[in-house]
């Protein structure tokens, strides 16, 4: 630009007066737009002056113009500036989600299946089936919180046989009348939710024909109209529990063939992924534990041993299973009692279990006994579950006291697990994932008849006590 006033005093005395004038007044017509500084308008004040020069109008008619020019100036000027600014802003806006954006609610793949969070709500018994069938209050309890901003919502413990249940009001999945109920169930819940929707599988062991807990234990554990219990060896879960029978090679065959088919099952009602629990104590877990497996042949033993069972199960249900579904397993990561099981053990347990095709574990812990005592501090199992997802590599979900929104993140964002597991902070607060994903800054799918108390469309949402 200078080049058009060289060689002529007059022009440069011009130029360097409109300039000066356009530096001194020309923030007065754009400050209301913007606060950039005077550096900012030097291209301009340079053209300006730069066509003053190409005049051949006198030095003080041009001078005494510049003041008038200053308005024209100013327009194209304001309309840059504030195209800048706005495209600054909204540079650094999208820079600030990145960099705060929340690790609880990235998506995660297990599989073919894509969740839209890392939040999970874990198996929680209801206890409210009819011979193993799905009832009404399953149909409300799940498809609540299929709308409750979690990314997977797993069922209760789902035995795949009838003497496999816990107590006369367990979930199952064993019958063709279980398997129809269920299917409604997740059809209610894809239908209206928002969450994928996981089946866990399980045997009760010599944790079953027990009493429902509102029902009392002071006439004893054993639930009214009884049936026999089996376990890997015949020791009784409690003091004042049955005495388990100890099962057959024949028993451990049908067993492993009961899940296998309950699986099938599982994909015929339409879930979109399959767990199977071998912790607390049920029956694939008390295999594994040296406290409850004192078994002399092939099924016990050494640690090999006693997971060949759980371990047989597992590649059976991942053999009913399509492969692109997700398989996973719910282990404990300590049994609580000296010589039980370790997290040491978790992590071979768990090397095994993706060796066999499992896309990930959940780690929980204690129940082996009526005895064992966790420890009742925030998190208590996340230690474990850090240490299984570090040294055996596979996707990774704790559980336990696990309650509120940058607990959760603190986990997920320290890599310590990939997913956490929820139960009663969602009995608790059906929308646990709504509040959390509004204490983190995060977006979380509702229904469209809930929109309406979105944040966005409602002030009273970011109200709290």
């Amino acid at each position: 630009m200078g080049a058009c006033v060289e060689g002529s005093a007059d022009r440069a005395v011009i130029g360097a007066e409109v300039r000066a004038q356009i530096r001194a007044q020309i923030r007065a017509y754009v400050f209301t737009f913007t606060h950039v500084q005077t550096h900012a308008f030097n291209p301009i004040a340079q053209s300006i002056a730069c066509a003053f020069g190409n005049t051949a109008a006198s030095s003080r008619e041009l001078i005494a113009r510049a003041e008038a020019c200053l308005a024209m100036a100013a327009i194209p000027m304001i309309a840059e500036t504030q195209t800048r600014v706005i495209a600054k802003q909204t540079r650094q806006t999208k820079q600030d989600r990145k960099t705060s954006m929340s690790a609880l609610f990235s998506p995660i793949r297990l599989a073919d299946l894509t969740l839209s969070n890392r939040i999970v709500v874990s198996p929680m018994c209801q206890y409210s089936a009819n011979d193993g069938v799905a009832s009404d209050w399953h149909l409300t309890h799940l498809g609540m919180l299929a709308n409750s901003g979690a990314g997977l919502v797993v069922a209760e413990m789902t035995d795949v046989e009838r003497h496999g249940r816990i107590s006369h009001g367990c979930l199952g999945l064993y019958s063709d009348d279980c398997e129809a109920a269920l299917e409604r169930v997740v059809a209610h819940c894809h239908r209206i939710g928002t969450a994928k929707i996981a089946v866990q599988l399980a045997h009760a062991g010599r944790k079953g024909s027990a009493r429902m807990p509102w029902e009392g234990r002071e006439l004893g554990t054993a639930a009214p109209d009884p049936w026999p219990t089996m376990a890997p060896s015949a020791i009784p879960f409690g003091a004042d529990w049955a005495m388990p029978r100890a099962m057959t090679l024949e028993d451990i065959e049908r067993i492993r063939e009961a899940f296998a088919a309950a699986a099938r099952r599982a994909v015929r009602a339409g879930f979109d992924a399959v767990e199977m629990h071998m912790a607390h104590g049920y029956l694939l877990h008390s295999f594994v534990s040296p406290l409850s497996n004192r078994r002399n042949d092939d099924y016990g033993g050494t640690l090999e041993g006693r997971m060949r069972f759980p371990l047989e199960v597992a590649r059976a249900v991942r053999g009913a299973v399509p492969k692109g579904m997700p398989v996973g397993a719910r282990i404990t990561g300590t049994d609580w009692i000296e010589g039980g099981l370790t997290g040491d053990d978790a992590v071979v347990f768990a090397s095994a279990l993706k060796a066999e095709g499992l896309d990930y574990v959940d780690v929980s812990s204690g129940a082996i006994t009526a005895e064992a005592q966790r420890a009742p501090t925030p998190g208590f199992n996340v230690p474990f579950a850090e240490q299984v997802k570090r040294e055996a590599g596979i996707a990774t979900r704790t559980v336990g006291l696990i309650a509120t929104p940058k607990q959760a993140e603190a986990i997920v964002a320290e890599d310590k697990a990939d997913m956490v597991a929820l139960g009663r902070a969602f009995l608790d607060d059906p929308h646990w994932g709504w509040h959390a994903a509004l204490a983190l800054g995060a977006d979380v799918a509702r229904p469209k008849q809930y929109q309406r108390a979105a944040p966005k469309m409602w002030p009273g949402a970011a109200y709290r006590d």
